[in-house]
Order: C-alpha cells, then structure tokens, then sequence
C-alpha cells in the first residue's frame, strides 16, 4: 500500500511535527517557520533576502511574506546593503533575540523528547544520517 512507502509516512510525520512545534511555540508567540527564518537571520551575517532562499530552500515570495509579520512586531528590521542599496541586509532586534532564545530552548525540549522515543529503537544516528542526505538540495 501507498500509505505505508516512505514519501506519505514522511509527509504524515511533518505534519505532526509542524503541529506540535507551533503548539509549542504559541506561548513564544511564533510559530514553527517563523522561529526557523529568525534562526537562519541571526545564523549569517546580517543575510539579504536571498542569501534567506537558498539556506531555507523556499523562494523569495515566500520568504517576504514570511518576513513581513516579524518586521511589523519588530522582531526583524532591515537596512540597505552598503555595496547596494537596492539589497536589503536582515538583523534581529533585541525582542527577536530574545524570542529566538525562547523559540531555540523550545526546539531542543522537543529535540530531547523525540530522540529519547527512538533510543529505544537504536536507530537515532542512522535516522539522522539519512535525514541530512534528503535535506540537501537537489
């Protein structure tokens, strides 16, 4: 059957994965791709937009929509590139630092919880190992 191959069991555990990190995170007042993009900006040197597309693999529209409810709370503010003005440089505000540390401390509790669940299996460095071959870009 089809709902038993790996493409729909890995689909169904992201779902669940994304829910319980956005209930997670409620009381932070981010949810799961919010804390991921504030991460991959205080990651880089103060990154532009796209330097935002390729760490994440998701494309600019996506990434400005993002962006635009972490401007408007303050948690992100931009400035022009020095080298070009049209490009915009991303830094987290102190609030987004701070948020971060909060979404990050959340992220490593359910880190903790999901490898305590597959130690029992002895599978948690084989499942990480082929967890970072599917994530690398094509």
């Amino acid at each position: 059957m089809i709902e038993d191959s790996l493409f729909p069991l890995l689909l169904r555990l992201t779902r669940r994965l994304c829910r319980d990190l956005n209930s997670n995170l409620r009381d932070v007042g981010l949810t799961g791709e919010q804390a991921v993009m504030l991460d991959a900006i205080e990651r880089g040197p103060a990154p532009k937009v796209t330097d935002l597309c390729h760490v994440l693999s998701i494309d600019a529209s996506t990434v400005s929509a993002n962006l635009k409810p972490l401007m408007a709370r303050s948690l992100v503010k931009s400035t022009a590139d020095c080298a070009d003005a049209r490009a915009r440089r991303l830094y987290l505000t102190h609030d987004g630092q701070r948020r971060l540390a909060f979404a990050q401390q959340v992220l490593r509790e359910l880190d903790l919880e999901i490898t305590e669940k597959l130690k029992n299996c002895g599978v948690v460095d084989d499942l990480t190992s082929a967890l970072r071959v599917l994530s690398q870009p094509p």
